[in-house]
This record gives C-alpha cells, sequence and structure tokens, in this order.
C-alpha cells in the first residue's frame, strides 16, 4: 500500500495529538511535524533562561474533567518505563490571602465548590448574599437545560453582561479572576464559555475526582513535551523542529506544498504532501492563509496573558501542593507554589499570574502600562502585603518570559480567548474550504469548545480519526435523559422566540 504522507504545522497540543494518533496507523502514514521553536509544546512550553533556570509564558493547570489528555498521558511512558500520567500532583490546598487577616484554607475543590464560594463571600464582605446564591443557581440550571442553539447565541454576549446583576463581590470571582483561572480575557469573554463549563460535570476515569485541578510535577518540557516527541519519533514520526513554515503553495482549493526556512542553517527547503494539518495559532494561520474568517478570528480572539516566576533561596514552608489567591489585590493575583509541586528541597519557585490588566496597582499604573521591572516588583509588593510572613519584602530574582515586550503586554505567542465573536468563527476539523487541509487546534471547534489543552488534544484525535476513516470516539460529558428531554423543549421555545421578534441578549439569558 502507497503511504499518503501528512504534514502538521505547528507542534503544540493539537499538532502533537494527532501525530500521536497517526503513529498508530503507520501502514497507511507518513507523517511529518514541522514547527518554528527549538522546542515542542506551542503555548505551554517551558524553556530555560541564560542563567539555567527555568521559566514558562503561564503556568498550566489540567482539570479533572479532561478526558483525552489522560488517556493520552497514559500512553506515553518515559525513559523509566513511567507513564507521564503519573507526572501529575493534585492541587490539594488553596490559601486565600486577605490583608489584614488570617490565611483560610480550602481543599482541593475550593474553585469548583458553590458552598465554599458563597462561605468565602460571606468572610470577605459579612453578608450571607443570597440573592446571588439564587442567581448562580439559575445560571447552572440555564446551561444544564438550554438547547445547543441558544447556547451558541451565547457566543454574542459578554459574560460580563450576563453577570451584570450579581453583586460587586460575587463579580469579583465570577468575572474578575477569569483571566487568572481561566486564561481569558475577563472584558471580553463571552457567556458561552462560562455556562458551557458548567456543562462538564463528569470527570476522567484515570484522575482522582476529588481534586479539581492537576499540574505537572516539573517543567513540562521536562516532564511532558520533549518525552511525548522522543516518543512519536521512535514511532516514525519525521520531526522538524526550529523550521519556520514562509508560505503554503496551493494548486485551487488544495495545497501541494508549503515553504519552510531552518532557523539554523537559514536554508530553505518545500515539503510535498497528500494531507496537512493546521496547528498554528491563529495569527500565524490567518498569515499563511489570508481568509476573512481567520484574520478576524485573530484579531478577535487575542489575549494578553503574562506571569512573573520569582526564584526563591529559600523553602516556603507550606503544604505540599499549594496555590495562593489574593482575592483583594488590585490586580487579583493567583501564584502556584511550585517548590511544593516539584519536591525542591532547597530552593523554591513562585509562579504569579496577574488577573486584571486595566486597574492601578500600588505603584499608580495598570499592568499594561509597566516595564518588565515594574511588572515584577508591584506584583511581588501586592504580594508581600498578605501572610505569610516568610514571604521577604525585598524583591527576589524573577523571570518573564522570553518574548514578552511591551507594546500593549503583547507577545509573540499572544493567546487566544473565547472572546465575543469568536465562537462562530472557529474553524471544524475539517477545512470547509481547502480540500485537503485539516485543523488540530485548541481554538478548533470541539465539545469542549474551550482554548485549553483538554480542546486541542480533542481536536488532533477528531482529524486522526477521520483519516482513518472512522469516527472519533470523542469521550465527554453526556446529558441525562431528563436533560435531554428539557433542551428538546428549549429548541421549540428558542426558535418560537426566534420567529416573532429578534432575540436580545436579555432574552437570550
Amino acid at each position: 500500500m502507497i503511504k499518503q504522507r501528512v504534514v502538521i504545522m505547528g507542534a503544540g497540543v493539537g499538532g502533537l495529538s494527532v501525530c500521536h494518533e497517526l503513529s498508530k496507523m503507520k501502514d497507511k502514514y507518513e507523517v511529518i511535524l514541522i514547527d518554528r521553536k527549538l522546542q515542542p509544546g506551542g503555548q505551554a512550553e517551558s524553556s530555560v533562561t541564560d542563567e539555567g533556570r527555568h521559566s514558562e509564558y503561564c503556568w498550566k493547570a489540567i482539570s479533572s474533567w479532561y478526558m483525552n489528555l489522560p488517556r493520552i498521558l497514559s500512553e506515553i511512558v518515559d525513559e523509566k518505563g513511567d507513564a507521564l500520567i503519573s507526572k501529575l500532583e493534585p492541587f490539594e490546598h488553596y490559601h486565600y490571602v486577605l490583608k489584614g487577616d488570617d490565611i483560610h484554607h480550602y481543599d482541593g475543590l475550593f474553585l469548583t465548590n458553590y458552598h465554599l464560594f458563597f462561605r468565602t463571600l460571606r468572610q470577605i464582605t459579612g453578608k450571607s448574599h443570597i440573592m446571588d446564591l439564587l442567581r448562580c443557581v439559575y445560571m447552572v440550571i440555564s446551561a444544564r437545560t438550554s438547547c445547543d442553539e441558544r447556547m451558541n447565541a451565547m457566543g454574542e454576549v459578554y459574560w460580563k453582561d450576563y453577570v451584570k446583576n450579581l453583586s460587586p463581590e460575587a463579580k469579583r470571582w465570577v468575572l474578575d479572576s477569569t483571566s487568572i483561572y481561566l486564561g481569558m480575557d475577563y472584558n471580553h469573554i463571552d457567556a458561552y464559555l462560562m455556562l458551557d463549563l458548567l456543562r462538564h460535570n463528569e470527570t476522567s476515569k484515570l484522575l482522582d475526582p476529588k481534586y479539581a485541578f492537576y499540574s505537572f510535577n516539573g517543567a513540562m518540557n521536562l516532564t511532558f513535551f520533549n518525552v511525548w516527541v522522543e516518543h512519536l519519533k521512535n514511532e516514525g514520526v519525521s520531526v522538524y523542529l526550529n523550521h519556520e513554515i514562509q508560505s503554503i503553495n496551493m494548486d485551487g482549493d488544495k495545497i501541494i506544498s508549503i515553504n519552510i526556512l531552518n532557523k539554523m542553517t537559514n536554508d530553505s527547503e518545500t515539503k510535498t504532501g497528500d494531507i496537512f494539518v493546521n496547528g498554528l495559532p491563529t495569527e500565524s494561520l490567518a498569515h499563511l492563509i489570508k481568509r476573512d474568517s481567520f484574520i478576524k478570528l485573530a484579531r478577535l480572539g487575542h489575549q494578553i496573558q503574562t506571569q512573573v516566576l520569582y526564584y526563591l533561596d529559600f523553602r516556603i514552608p507550606q503544604d505540599k501542593n499549594t496555590a495562593y489567591i489574593f482575592s483583594d489585590s488590585p490586580w487579583f493575583l493567583m501564584a502556584r507554589h511550585k517548590g511544593s509541586f516539584w519536591d525542591l528541597q532547597n530552593y523554591d519557585l513562585l509562579s504569579c499570574g496577574i488577573g486584571i490588566m486595566d486597574v492601578p496597582g500600588l505603584n499608580g499604573k495598570m499592568a499594561i502600562e509597566c516595564t518588565r521591572e515594574e511588572l515584577a516588583q508591584e506584583c511581588w509588593d501586592q504580594m508581600t502585603q498578605y501572610p505569610p510572613e516568610n514571604f521577604p519584602k525585598k524583591l527576589p530574582e524573577w523571570n518573564i518570559w522570553k518574548s514578552f515586550k511591551f507594546t500593549l503586554l503583547g507577545t509573540h505567542e499572544p493567546k487566544f480567548s473565547n472572546n465575543k465573536g469568536t465562537l462562530q468563527l472557529r474553524p471544524n476539523s475539517k477545512d470547509d474550504e481547502i480540500v485537503n487541509l485539516y485543523h488540530a487546534t485548541s481554538y478548533t471547534r470541539t465539545n469542549v469548545n474551550i482554548f485549553n489543552m483538554e480542546s486541542g488534544v480533542e481536536a488532533g484525535v477528531r482529524v486522526a480519526a477521520k483519516l482513518g476513516g472512522k469516527e472519533a470516539v470523542i469521550p465527554c460529558s453526556k446529558p441525562s435523559f431528563l436533560l435531554r428531554c428539557l433542551r428538546k423543549i428549549d429548541k421549540v421555545w428558542f426558535r418560537i422566540q426566534k420567529s416573532f421578534r429578534c432575540i436580545s441578549a436579555d432574552d437570550v439569558v
């Protein structure tokens, strides 16, 4: 049998997942993987600084409801023969820190436990927030019972408008915090994103459901991506890292080849293929395939996100697998105590993420106005207003991701966000216009439909299944019989609403 050549553009989780699944079909496909970076991983990669220290774009959390990624992790083993799923450590402790107050300790379900959520609101404000409770209960019921058509319409509604009737204290959690724990633009995300999250009520059979989130026990590339690529090479995948795609050559509605540049030697070459898979960020896709929907998607979906990584020459004496939440800090900071996840002994790492970019800090500047040095100092100053007292006032050594620059806090890897207007622009696994192009990215339309690693893996699995001539068996949350009936009723009601009048944002919600 003559093998077909599949050229995968981009070595993020989507592109790697396609490689992983196609490597099981060696008799049918020759697989080539190309990425412009020296390391795989896309926007989830980690790196080593010139000083030999670990750095990353932003810290990653893996949810217990992820189903496709844990399965992939269970199929990859390291040089010791250990499956990579064993490298995941649960977030066991959330230290909720308030100014002038003790630390409040919560368990691994803090961010997904409604009782804890409202108990925390009472601790902050001394109020019962009964109306907030009722509104949030309504949100959950609405998300679970709405038909797909109504849910899709939520893609044109701002989340901030959807929750406008909540109290300021509740908004602090359901709106302001979304940038930090979801990596989304809290000012622009759509209501679809948040309501769809409420539908994911099942958990992976491979992860312990008593924990909401997990993290790797080491740097992403050392513990995950580099091991994955070596596994793929051993399975026959040809990997070209540090090769940049410069152009795509078309013949009518079909891609025939791509031109790539070896960034090490500065030599150019052409790679032909029968099938091409897009695993690129939105702005790279829009540059190479100048389609209006791709250009608009890149523009509307742009998200600013960053973190400051602090290197401490001492060990923070805290519980294992800990995150700090500074909810009343000006920028809603959240820090992962990396030393506790990585089991460091004589030094420590604290990874501080910024939730709110457009509010003045203690220095009077918004995050988007700060220099690198000001950003590092301001985040440290905000955190050291709080306990624990073992955080010294003196600024420790720090690092911000290598491509970070200060033109509105952009980077060379602008992160996609589920912003209003992006849902309908996101491509399907099989491209609608180019006959031999498929999409395997975290912004591809999937069951998850959230920009995260699980969505990227699902997209990759879907592409490989299509190429294998079968429908993908995608583990996902399945509604009960009662919910399916309620959604059918809501579908009829939604169509009646549409037939009689235009539905506004208020009508949709």
